[in-house]
């Protein structure tokens, strides 16, 4: 992806891209780049710094962002991870409600995968 795409407000790229995996049956978590882990660092060890490189254009020196910093593409790489939760309707007893509202067992059959 380009530097520049995005914005700092509304469209922002980091916040289009977790909408878009969001969207995906059974995804529960979205990070960007170092996501979580990033609030484990200082604000030294999560910084993206630059440099000029051989060519005397900007470079960063990590991607920690994952490619996305003020709602706006680096130029680096997107880098994003997802957790999916695990299927339901597994063979087993389960405890649930019917719709009369009284407490039932009930045990799926066949397959209803969320993916």
């Amino acid at each position: 992806v380009p530097a520049g795409w995005g914005a700092p407000l509304y469209a922002k790229l980091d916040a289009e891209l977790a909408a878009g995996l969001m969207s995906i049956n059974a995804v529960k978590g979205v990070e960007i780049g170092a996501g979580f882990g990033a609030a484990e660092l200082s604000g030294e060890e999560n910084a993206d710094e630059m440099r000029l490189g051989d060519d005397g254009q900007p470079v960063f020196l990590s991607n920690k962002a994952g490619g996305v910093l003020g709602g706006i593409s680096t130029g680096q790489p997107l880098t994003a991870r997802v957790a999916f939760k695990p299927t339901s309707s597994i063979l087993t007893l389960r405890q649930t409600i019917n719709r009369d509202g009284a407490e039932v067992d009930l045990r799926t059959k066949g397959r209803h995968d969320p993916c």
